[in-house]
């Protein structure tokens, strides 16, 4: 509805303009056929004046070609109305013109019929009752003659307005529900969108944010009524700032927030804290122990009674996964690691061989004290001899198959030294320092689309226009956009003199690329770790030999306790926080590299607040 009229959804109020925005992305192939007399009347070929260029202003992207005798060809793309294409919406990327994929300035048609593919990212608000997004591909002949081609998306929002809460199955006593809607889209467009809730006029319900879900059920339109659940979405996209919480799903149904009160039963409380029908004693988490009553009054069959549970002892030798243990007789109250012995349960590598001397390739050291602006392309080997000795390999050797087409130059006056000492490698502000962009760095964890295309690319052909959004969806998006960029081998310097010159303020882009190098050199590491230790050797001489290699004690422990990527286990980073200020670390510096990282402040904010 594109008015403030109220629903009521069974559980509070709300206006429409609260509920979501659909994010459409589709595909269009073009082919010009041999029905256009001026493309199949050239003998010769067509070549490129440029690649794709995008006027920010007039939203317009276009590509010119032109033939041997001097003839151009003019290939423009228009936004839409209701919904742009390109400006602040979205974006155009002109895929493939005919076999040749990624067009540059150098390239050159040999066909006279072509086939012309470009994709529209166009996020669209759906707050009123109709949609429309519509890109326009227009070509100009020589002589003048302009011939059209267009892609739309288009359909109408059906909301159901009502939805009675208690309707809904299988939500019980274990889901605080907080809100509620369905969702119908008639429409040409199948893909993916974003489901989102503003939280902000119940925010003081929730307990934990780490308890929200949104479940998604099959819902019937035209009877208006709910069927089956089908997802339970546990890993939600928050925003802090705006009070916004949304999930990227397909297809239209009933979706329902809700806080999970979930919680590992309790044996001496008379609840059934995590609804499974048992209470205390009879559940199979708490030992039972149990005393006959007798008949009871009612005539029924004997009765028992549960005795106090005591604190459970610890059973780090059992061979069970049970207490807080992460994996078996590892973790929580055992300790350890999830890379330990103790944590592994496929059988024991075998020793390796003694006749080969440890070799580490250690992190680069400091840069010239005279501020050098280049990178070293090799790496200092340090050879450890022990009484017992072992192999590791080469820390190049390991990542050698996934590096080789990522060669990084000119990164500017950056070096990130890990010190054994807190003192050593924390910066004036406390946070992970700043380690340059590597000759050598592993390969992204991230989505990259096209990655058929051409490894070099001139930075002009990477165009971006500057992102509005909060700080740490900027923050990603930045990460994101230079990850890219080095990718297509773009020059650090050329990628931070375009940001800058595209309105980013350096600070946010300086952090970015801390930020990113910080996660390549988690994932060398990472893999570093893993490997050695799938040849035998145990972690505890691996974080030796990584200390002495200069490597930061708090940098090491993000890998060893599986938090140097963000994920869903929250579990994980919950226990890797408490263990480091065990260690006696600052909780900004504990913070920071998380943040780094990626892990959400919506995560890790509330862990800080319990711990203190």
């Amino acid at each position: 509805p594109d008015n403030d009229e109220e629903y009521e959804f069974g559980i509070r109020n709300f206006t429409a303009s609260d509920l979501t925005y659909l994010d459409i992305d589709y595909e269009n192939i073009e082919v010009i056929s041999d029905d256009v007399p001026i493309l199949s009347s050239f003998a010769s070929p067509f070549q490129s004046l440029g690649i794709p260029t995008y006027d920010y202003w007039s939203n317009i992207i276009q590509i010119t070609f032109k033939s041997n005798y001097g003839d151009s060809i003019n290939l423009t793309s228009f936004g839409g109305f209701n919904g742009t294409c390109g400006n602040d919406y979205g974006s155009v990327e002109i895929i493939n013109i005919g076999n040749r994929t990624s067009p540059t300035n150098l390239t050159v048609l040999n066909e006279e019929n072509f086939t012309i593919e470009w994709e529209c990212d166009v996020p669209v608000y759906y707050s009123k009752s109709f949609f429309n997004s519509t890109l326009y591909f227009e070509y100009v002949t020589p002589s003048s003659s302009i011939i059209n081609h267009s892609g739309q998306v288009s359909g109408t929002v059906d909301s159901t307005g009502f939805i009675e809460i208690e309707k809904f199955p299988d939500v019980g006593d274990q889901y605080k529900v907080l809100d509620a809607f369905a969702l119908d889209i008639v429409s040409d467009y199948a893909g993916e969108y974003y489901v989102e809730f503003d939280y902000s006029d119940y925010e003081s319900e929730i307990d934990d944010m780490l308890d929200i879900k949104i479940l998604e059920y099959d819902y019937d339109f035209t009877n208006n009524s709910i069927g089956s659940q089908v997802n339970s979405y546990d890993s939600l996209i928050i925003n802090t700032t705006t009070k916004k919480v949304y999930i990227l799903t397909s297809g239209f149904s009933a979706f329902l927030l809700v806080e999970d009160k979930y919680e590992s039963e309790i044996c001496d409380d008379g609840i059934d804290n995590d609804f499974d029908g048992k209470i205390d004693s009879s559940d199979s988490d708490c030992g039972s122990t149990t005393t006959n009553t007798g008949t009871n009054t009612g005539g029924g069959g004997s009765g028992s009674f549960s005795l106090p549970a005591t604190e459970p002892e610890e059973t780090c030798g059992d061979g069970i996964l049970n207490q807080d243990e992460i994996n078996i007789d590892c973790g929580g109250i055992c300790g350890g690691y999830w890379y330990d012995d103790s944590c592994n349960i496929e059988p024991q590598v075998t020793t390796p061989t003694t006749d080969q001397p440890v070799e580490i390739t250690p992190p680069p050291s400091n840069p010239d004290e005279g501020g050098s602006t280049t990178t070293t392309t090799t790496r200092p080997t340090q050879t450890i001899n022990e009484e017992s000795s072992f192999s590791l390999m080469s820390l190049g050797t390991i990542i050698t198959g996934i590096i080789m087409a990522l060669i990084i130059v000119g990164i500017s006056a950056m070096l990130l030294m890990y010190r054994k000492n807190e003192s050593d490698v924390m910066t004036n502000d406390n946070t992970m320092p700043v380690q340059p962009l590597q000759p050598v760095v592993a390969a992204t964890e991230m989505n990259i689309v096209h990655e058929e295309k051409p490894q070099e690319v001139p930075l002009d052909t990477y165009e971006q226009e500057k992102i509005d959004a909060e700080p740490e969806i900027d923050d990603q998006k930045l990460i994101f956009y230079i990850t890219e960029a080095i990718r297509k081998g773009i020059a650090p310097g050329k990628i931070k003199t375009h940001l800058l010159d595209q309105g980013w303020d350096e600070a946010l882009v300086d952090k970015a690329f801390i930020k990113y190098q910080s996660r390549a050199n988690l994932r060398i590491l990472a893999e570093f770790i893993h490997n050695t230790h799938t040849k035998g050797h145990s972690i505890e001489k691996i974080k030796n030999h990584l200390l002495d290699a200069k490597w930061a004690e708090h940098f090491i422990e993000l890998v060893l306790h599986d938090v140097h990527v963000a994920h869903e286990d929250v579990m994980k980073v919950k226990t890797y926080i408490k263990n480091m200020l065990g260690k006696g670390y600052e909780v900004s510096l504990i913070r920071e590299n998380l943040l780094n990282i990626g892990w959400p402040k919506s995560v890790i904010d509330p862990m800080f607040a319990e711990e203190s």
